[in-house]
């Protein structure tokens, strides 16, 4: 599992500690996430599957793209820079869609 550092939050989102992503996932502890939706002029939503060796939610379809939220890490800043990536996912699918 990942070695990312992440910030442990409590239910008012200020920081508590920095700790392991991986000690944050398996304890169950909050910790900030970035995920957006994405869909087309249509209103289709974007699903992927996820990876089948993944920590959460291993080989499930899912709506969401995103992450962890880097320590220090602005609230704006993650979402940003998954929407760039996400949108590029999203072109390529809608393009393969209009293909079909």
């Amino acid at each position: 599992m990942s070695t990312e550092r992440v910030e442990r939050v409590d239910d008012n989102d200020e920081v508590v500690a920095v700790v392991s992503r991986a000690d944050a996932i398996s304890h169950n502890w909050l910790h900030r996430i970035a995920t957006i939706v994405c869909r087309d002029p249509e209103g289709r939503t974007l699903v992927h599957r996820r990876p089948d060796d993944d920590s959460r939610f291993p080989g499930q379809y899912n709506w969401m793209l995103g992450g962890a939220v880097e320590v220090s890490e602005s609230n704006s800043s993650p979402t940003l820079a998954i929407s760039a990536d996400s949108w590029t996912a999203f072109v390529n699918f809608a393009a393969k869609s209009a293909l079909q």
